[in-house]
């Protein structure tokens, strides 16, 4: 495996602007419908022996596949307000509250360290430092994703939640059909060039669509389209 936070460069099928096209296209067509749209914290988790360590899901989507560890960002505080004011919309996929990094350490807190206490959090965020290695558009579901290099210190054991995660495995333990699609994106661009990825359409996005792009298409009528986040390891992510 390749050392270091950044990307492996491959072959792009899909160009920025075909790629940035569908990505608006999908949320537009969510936020037409009411749906929510969702972003995520995932982390690349690397042990203390340099391996990769992956999680098989109990819960859907995508039930009984291994996957990145992490989940969603909080966003309750601000649906609340939203619903208040009775506007449905701006409640969609809305942030502003909890960090993407707070985020993956309270998911990694529930579903792998249960037993820290909220006094060990501060230490826990020091040790993992998370890097952040890429931002990534699921056409499937159309979340976005921020992923994180994080390193398990020595001597800190996993104990898995059984309410969350069904099993915990490593690189190259685990059959490749039994990973999930937007992992084996993640790894295969990591480094494991053993990793199949024929099935997904992939291409790099300049920028990401942010709560405010959203909020400003549905109040001000503004064109929807991607404002910050610049960087060459933003990703569009399409599969069956």
């Amino acid at each position: 495996m390749r050392e270091g936070g950044d990307l492996e460069r491959r072959k792009i099928e899909l160009s920025a602007e075909e790629a940035t096209d569908r990505m608006i296209e999908i949320v537009k067509g969510k936020l037409e419908n009411e749906e929510p749209i969702r972003y995520a914290s995932m982390s690349l988790l690397i042990n203390a022996e340099g391996e990769i360590v992956l999680t098989r899901r109990v819960k859907d989507p995508e039930k009984g596949k291994f996957s990145l560890p992490g989940g969603k960002i909080d966003q309750g505080p601000f649906r609340e307000r939203n619903v208040k004011e009775g506007s449905l919309t701006l409640s969609l996929g809305m942030s502003g509250f909890e960090k993407p990094t707070e985020a993956l350490l309270r998911e990694l807190t529930e579903e792998l360290f249960p037993k820290l206490k909220d006094e060990d959090l501060s230490v826990l965020e020091k040790l993992f430092s998370p890097q952040r290695e890429a931002v990534i558009f699921d056409a499937k579901h159309g979340n976005f994703l921020a992923i994180y290099q994080v390193h398990i210190p020595e001597g800190m054991n996993i104990e898995p939640n059984p309410e969350e995660i069904g099993q915990i495995d490593k690189l190259p333990n685990i059959p490749s059909q039994e990973i999930n699609a937007m992992t084996r994106f993640l790894l295969k661009q990591h480094g494991q060039v053993d990793i199949p990825t024929d099935d997904i359409v992939c291409g790099q996005i300049p920028a990401i669509i942010t709560p405010q792009d959203m909020l400003h298409y549905n109040t001000k009528g503004a064109p929807l389209q991607p404002s910050v986040g610049k960087s060459e390891n933003n990703y569009y992510v399409e599969y069956a």
